[in-house]
């Protein structure tokens, strides 16, 4: 698992985990497929929990690889602007989806919630800005930082256990 996957996860909790699981529902893509085109609208946010994707601009260069716990689509979960990427499978994809709608409405509910989420956001999108920034080394991690992703391996692996023993 790439360590940019473990930065939503480190802020969530394990009952944030479960709601996740509840919430979302699995969508499946076979090698070539796109989950997201450049240029498109989406009000979703897509939790890889199995596969590889490529990340390519509109013009086909590959601009990154995201793997089993990256997220999809929180940069349009932050503004309303059209994507600027293609994500494209590039071998079988099983993927937790999350509605906009749905999110938006447990963030306006749950303030506990909402501050752990948009923490994670925030820490995930400062960690892909250094990493674009810096030439795409990735930054090093304080000891907090590390102690926070290693407990987020675990709460990923939770939430990939609830989606193959759920009817999610």
């Amino acid at each position: 698992m790439m360590r940019g996957a473990l930065f939503l996860f480190s802020a969530l909790n394990e009952t944030d985990i479960g709601w996740m699981a509840h919430a979302g529902s699995i969508r499946r893509f076979a090698a070539g497929d796109a989950l997201i085109r450049a240029g498109e609208t989406i009000d979703q946010l897509l939790v890889l929990l199995d596969g590889v994707v490529r990340v390519e601009t509109a013009e086909g260069r590959v601009i990154a690889l995201r793997r089993e716990g990256e997220c999809l689509g929180e940069v349009s979960l932050v503004d309303t602007l059209p994507t600027s990427s293609s994500v494209i499978a590039t071998e079988p994809v099983r993927a937790l989806h999350l509605p906009g709608d749905r999110l938006r409405t447990k963030i306006a509910t749950d303030s506990g919630f909402a501050t752990r989420f948009w923490h994670g956001i925030a820490i995930l999108l400062a960690n892909r800005l250094r990493e674009v920034t810096s030439g795409g080394a990735a930054p090093p991690l304080d000891d907090i930082m590390l102690n926070d992703v290693a407990r987020s391996g675990d709460r990923f692996l939770l939430l990939r256990d609830y989606t193959r023993s759920s009817a999610v």
